[in-house]
């Protein structure tokens, strides 16, 4: 499962990488590598544990545009690969 995860922040990483332009991405890629930290609090049935003070301080140096950016690239994905669309009952996704 942690591999999974590792996969997920590297093609992240990429994504970002090329969307924005490369310092602003880069920053960004940093940023969500950083935020791997969080993983080990967030419970695959959506429940959320308490985070750890590593996942606290790379949440703070985040911005809210390259978490939202990230979210909004991710959820798009499945229909450039020909799958459904990603729904998450009872959450609303940033716009």
């Amino acid at each position: 499962m942690a591999s999974s995860r590792k996969i997920t922040v590297a093609l992240l990483a990429i994504i970002m990488l090329l969307s924005y332009n490369f310092s602003e991405a880069q920053d960004c890629v940093n940023d969500l590598e950083n935020l791997a930290a969080c993983t080990t609090a967030i419970g695959g049935n959506g429940t959320v544990s308490t985070p750890s003070n590593q996942c606290c301080t790379a949440l703070k140096s985040t911005s809210s545009d390259c978490i939202c950016n990230a979210v909004r690239t991710v959820t798009a994905l499945p229909s450039k690969c020909g799958l459904p669309s990603i729904t998450c009952p009872g959450n609303s996704l940033p716009k």
